[in-house]
Formats: C-alpha cells, sequence, structure tokens
C-alpha cells in the first residue's frame, strides 16, 4: 500500500520557495504520528526544506544527482526506484512531497490523507496536483478549529481509491 500525505490550501497550495505557508502545530504531530515506522519518499528539495532525515522512518530521497547522499537518508532516481528500495525495506510507504512527486504519484497511491487548510495562499508558488474527486471516497473528515496555537481552521481528510 502506497499513501501521499500533504497539507493543502483551498487552492490546493504547498508552499512558497520550500517553505510552509502556515503554522499548524496539530498538523505536525498528524503528520509525525502519520509517518512513524514508514518510508518516506520525498523530492531532494522536500529533504533540503526539513533539513535532515527524520527520526524512526526512512527516508528515500529522489534526485537526479548521481553524486548526492546524506545521513540517514537513501538515495532514489525517480518514483519507481523509490517504491522498490522502500518495498525492500519491507516498510509501509508514504509520499511527502513536494509537488512533482505528488503529481507523478497520484496515479499509483491507494489512500492521501490531506491536511485540507482553510484559507487562501495566493503568494504560493507550489500546489498539490488536481485530481478527480469522483475516483476517491471520502473515508473521515477531522474539522480542527483555529486557536491560539494554530493560525487556521483545517480538516484532516483520508481518501481511498475508488
Amino acid at each position: 500500500m502506497i499513501s501521499i500525505i500533504a497539507a493543502i490550501g483551498e487552492n490546493r497550495e504547498l508552499g512558497k520557495s520550500g517553505s510552509l505557508l502556515w503554522h499548524l502545530p496539530k498538523d505536525f504531530k498528524y503528520f509525525k504520528e502519520m509517518t512513524l515506522n514508514k518510508a518516506i519518499i520525498m523530492g531532494r528539495k522536500t529533504f533540503e526544506s526539513i533539513g535532515k532525515a527524520l527520526p524512526n522512518r526512512q527516508s528515500i530521497v529522489i534526485t537526479s544527482q548521481d553524486d548526492w547522499h546524506q545521513d540517514g537518508a537513501i538515495r532514489a532516481s525517480g518514483l519507481i526506484d523509490a517504491v522498490n528500495k522502500a518495498q525492500e525495506l519491507n516498510l509501509p510507504i508514504m509520499i511527502i512531497g513536494g509537488g512533482d512527486i505528488y503529481r507523478q504519484s497520484i496515479p499509483t497511491v491507494d489512500t492521501m490523507y490531506l491536511t485540507e487548510v482553510k484559507g487562501s495562499f495566493p503568494y504560493a508558488d507550489t500546489f498539490f496536483p488536481e485530481f478527480e474527486k469522483k475516483d476517491w471516497i471520502e473515508i473521515s473528515r477531522i474539522h480542527n478549529e483555529k486557536d491560539e496555537d494554530n493560525d487556521f481552521e483545517f480538516d484532516f481528510v483520508e481518501y481511498k481509491k475508488k
């Protein structure tokens, strides 16, 4: 089983210049819980925006740079290579970004865990790809109110492919 996890704005915004557009500690906690003990597949820019391999997860980084290496991360030449390496480790697979990796992944994933942020971010430069909602079933939706720690309202939504 291959899953995607992403936080997106109302217009599918993901980020700007390698940074998130919002501050949502509840979403950070959710991301950690959902990715622990899994192979997390990401592009090199996403890895660099995180800054290091995340503990208790196996980072698999897609890059065309043959000489790229980082402690705690496995280099992959493309999405198929990354999935094969994750399967060799016998770990559940979670795609964590960025936009191009999500675009390549959507046809192959079974589940999407989307944090849908209630806000529009016109300055975003990275977007989650469009997907056909008719091809997915909403399994659950958990609403979170804006509060002193979380800048926006948001929903944790689980979608399964039909």
